[in-house]
């Protein structure tokens, strides 16, 4: 696996637990009324986004499970249309979408670096 491979995916793996860290105890509606929250969560969403925009397209149709068009596609809303961010998607996201994330992003370094990629 190349250097910057690995890195993006040991970004990715440092932004969910960010957002786990950031998200600990709330729910929705403490969610939706703490603007640095929201800030934050933002935030780690655009740096997953860009990092899953940094993968090459190969080791992304390896693993056809990742839902990689809807990540980079969040954080190309997130980024560029910063006033319309749908908290409620954001937050699904973080509490439904990344932990699954989480699972597949690991098991890829996993492989990946038993490959000797």
């Amino acid at each position: 696996m190349s250097r910057s491979v690995e890195v993006l995916l040991g970004e990715i793996v440092i932004a969910i637990d960010l957002l786990r860290r950031y998200t600990a105890g709330m729910d929705y509606d403490a969610f939706r009324t703490n603007v640095e929250k929201q800030d934050s969560v933002v935030r780690r969403l655009e740096v997953i986004g860009e990092a899953v925009k940094g993968i090459p397209s190969e080791v992304r149709a390896a693993y056809p499970e990742v839902p990689w068009r809807d990540i980079a596609g969040a954080r190309d809303v997130l980024l560029h249309e910063y006033f319309r961010v749908d908290l409620a998607r954001a937050w699904n996201m973080v509490q439904k979408d990344l932990p699954v994330l989480e699972v597949q992003v690991h098991r890829m370094l996993a492989e990946l670096g038993a490959s000797g990629g």
